[in-house]
C-alpha cells in the first residue's frame, strides 16, 4: 500500500508541472506531459487560475468549458476529453473573485501525451490576463491497482 493523506487517497509523484502569469490567450490541447512506461498509468492533474488583470470591458477566462485534460485512455484509445470544469457564475472580470480550480484524474496508454485546454475571451482596450498553474502527477502503474 502505497502512502496517503488523511483522506487516504495515494500521494503521486510530480513528473511534470505548468506555471505561468500575465496569461492573455486561450490554450487548446497544449502538451503536459507523455507517459513513458510501458504498460497504462493513472495520473492527476491539478489546476488552479486567477484572473490578475481586469480587461477594461469584459473578459471570460476559462469560457464555457472551463479547464479540461486531453489524453488517451486505455479502455476506449483514441484522444478524448474529460469533462468541463468551468469557473462558476457571476465571478467574470474581477481581480480577486474570478479563481478556478479543480482535479482531473486520466488512465493514460504509453506513449501517449496529456495536455489541456482552458478558454479566454476579453474585449476592450485594457485586455484581461490570469495565472494558470498545474501539476502533472504519477500515481502508479494501473494494471496493479
Amino acid at each position: 500500500m502505497s502512502a496517503g493523506n488523511m483522506l487516504g487517497f495515494p500521494l503521486g509523484k510530480g513528473v511534470s508541472k505548468f506555471d505561468q502569469t500575465a496569461v492573455a490567450q486561450a490554450f487548446s490541447n497544449q502538451p503536459l506531459y507523455v507517459h513513458q512506461g510501458q504498460s497504462s498509468a493513472l495520473y492527476r492533474v491539478t489546476w488552479y487560475a486567477c484572473l490578475t488583470q481586469a480587461a477594461s470591458s469584459s473578459s471570460w477566462i476559462g469560457g464555457v468549458n472551463g479547464f479540461q485534460v486531453v489524453y488517451s485512455p486505455a479502455v476506449t484509445g483514441g484522444s478524448v476529453t474529460s469533462p468541463a470544469q468551468p469557473l462558476a457564475t457571476g465571478q467574470y472580470n474581477t481581480v480577486g473573485t474570478t479563481i478556478g480550480s479543480g482535479i482531473v484524474m486520466c488512465e493514460v496508454i504509453p506513449g501517449s501525451n496529456i495536455g489541456f485546454s482552458f478558454g479566454y475571451s476579453s474585449s476592450g482596450a485594457t485586455p484581461a490576463q490570469y495565472a494558470i498553474h498545474m501539476i502533472v502527477e504519477y500515481l502508479g502503474d494501473s494494471t496493479k491497482f
